[in-house]
């Protein structure tokens, strides 16, 4: 009988019957109380013959821990002590006692047993159903088991009752409706053909709860069909790679064919080129030591570097990844991602060069500014640009960023330019300024400082200009601040600008010398000036052999 004669006329619509003759007769469901008991017996049997059956019992219990195993279920064995329970001639309680053992073997399984006959009607299922369906078994016995199906995995389960189902088939999955309409997956499977005389009964099977199981492998096949999706759109290269000089790919996403102009098959397999070829020739030892040098220490590495692409073009791209945690103490992975940063890099490029050029022009303004205080007070000629390298050095000694250090040196070489508005006969007078003129003097840091506020420079140079006469103690001018109120590139052209003014020499008076500077400086550290500053400009001199040119 073809797949046609499946659902026949007269028969429930999600019955199956198996194309084989009708059953023998004397193959009956016991029945107690007109209910049907989870036994398959013939009222007319011997002993001899429930003896016999036993034995295959047996036999079918040992296929079923093969066959559990592989569905990696488990169960107990209560038939252990069975083995010769029908070797001869039983008593109704022995075969009664040996009953109740048998159906304990059943409560035991982990795994829910069913019986169908011919037509595909259950006949018999164990009670563990209760867990995977919601269903009891008395629920189920006498209705059709195709009924349970799920009806998009009823034309396939059809077709293999009807194929395979007389020559046994291997373990396979679907799903059932539950009795609250809920969608489990099973994994069934059908374990022996039932026969009596020569003549097919049925069959038994198994069946055990995996929906848990299938929603964590859709979750996961999910998650990595995401992944990908995600790594073939990502404008770059993400890669994992053996941790060795020739980088050997595993494995690289698409997005490599764009970045470098390799396919993923170029780049991986034993014909593979290899990643450490298209790095800049330049650039190899550089990048395998930077690597190398960060994960040992169990850190990240993110670097840049040249390569060069399938066409020849040389990109600029940044590379950042990690060692994969080793299982013996040696990393032999690394897995990261590659990006191309040429345009980037291009644009920074582009930016240095014109903050370069702007630096230039800023200095330049700077020298003329110095020159033009030069002309107006040419007895001190000098002064400034000394107090700017003092300064420098002194930042240098404290370790300041090279970008503050670069704009004090700016600022130390301007610090005066408000003395342009001061009276060049006051500046060059060759006696001790009364107290109108000294007030007259004072003005050249607020001065100073009105001339270049509005020039945008990249550091506080006006407030470096406005600040380098007030002291810590609150005793300077023009605003008499204190301690971290001043600025503290100001604090250190405070200290610079008396030692370089005592060194050297003045029209009202000769120069004081060097140890009168640090005199004055040692003596005042902490009061006047910042002790911090004092101590590296003293180093300077003591340490550093540094002289005032």
């Amino acid at each position: 009988m073809g797949p046609q004669g499946i659902l026949e006329r007269g028969h429930h619509r999600n019955s199956v019957h198996v194309p084989v003759t009708d059953p023998a007769p004397g193959c009956a469901i016991k029945r107690k109380n007109n209910r049907q008991e989870p036994m398959l017996m013939d009222e007319t049997k011997s002993y001899e013959k429930l003896s016999e059956e036993m034995d295959q019992a047996r036999r079918r219990i040992s296929f079923l821990e093969k066959k559990l195993a592989t569905l990696g279920g488990t169960w107990s064995h209560p038939f252990s002590g069975l083995n010769d329970a029908f070797s001869t001639k039983q008593t109704d309680e022995t075969a009664s006692e040996s009953e109740l053992q048998y159906r304990s073997l059943i409560q035991n399984l982990q795994e829910t047993i069913y019986v169908l006959d011919v037509d595909g009607t259950i006949t018999f299922v164990s009670p563990q159903i209760e867990s995977v369906l919601g269903y009891r078994p008395e629920e189920m016995i006498g209705r059709p088991f195709m009924s349970y199906i799920y009806r998009r995995d009823l034309k396939e389960m059809l077709n293999r009752f009807e194929v395979e189902g007389r020559s046994g088939m291997e373990p396979w999955e679907s799903r059932l409706y539950s009795k609250d309409g809920r969608i489990v997956w099973v994994r069934a499977a059908i374990s022996r053909q039932i026969f009596k005389d020569g003549r097919y009964c049925g069959i038994t099977g198994t069946l055990s709860d995996v929906t848990e199981r299938r929603r964590m492998e859709e979750d996961l096949a999910e998650s990595r069909r995401r992944l990908a999706n995600l790594m073939d759109h990502l404008p770059g290269m993400a890669f994992r790679c053996g941790n060795d000089r020739n980088r050997t790919m595993e494995y690289v996403s698409a997005g490599c064919q764009q970045l470098i102009g390799y396919t993923c098959d170029e780049l991986t397999g034993d014909r593979a080129t290899a990643y450490n070829e298209v790095i800049h020739p330049d650039d190899r030892d550089r990048v395998w030591n930077t690597i190398q040098s960060l994960i040992s220490l169990g850190h990240t590495y993110h670097i840049t570097y040249r390569l060069r692409t399938k066409d020849g073009t040389e990109k600029y791209v940044s590379e950042q990844g990690n060692g994969i945690p080793p299982t013996d103490g040696t990393i032999t992975y690394l897995e990261g991602f590659i990006s191309d940063m040429s345009d980037q890099y291009l644009a920074e490029s582009r930016v240095r060069d014109s903050f370069a050029k702007l630096r230039r022009a800023l200095g330049g303004i700077i020298k003329v500014m110095a020159s033009t205080i030069e002309y107006r007070d040419p007895c001190t000629s000098g002064h400034q640009q000394r107090v700017s390298d003092l300064a420098r050095r002194i930042a240098q000694e404290m370790d300041l960023p090279v970008d503050q250090v670069d704009g004090l040196r700016m600022a130390g070489a301007i610090h005066d330019i408000g003395k342009v508005a001061v009276p060049a006969e006051i500046l060059s007078k060759p006696s001790e300024l009364g107290p109108i003129e000294m007030l007259l003097v004072k003005t050249h840091a607020q001065t100073g400082f009105e001339i270049i506020r509005e020039i945008e420079f990249p550091w506080p140079i006006a407030r470096m200009v406005l600040e380098h006469h007030e002291r810590m103690d609150g005793s300077g001018y023009p605003s008499g601040l204190k301690g971290d109120e001043i600025l503290l590139e100001s604090r250190i052209l405070a200290v610079a600008d008396v030692v370089e003014a005592m060194c050297s020499h003045r029209p009202y008076r000769p120069t004081l010398g060097f140890e009168a500077a640090m005199d004055e400086i040692r003596a005042n550290r902490g009061i006047l000036y910042d002790a911090a500053v004092v101590d590296a400009c003293i180093r300077l001199f003591q340490e550093k052999d540094y002289r005032l040119d």
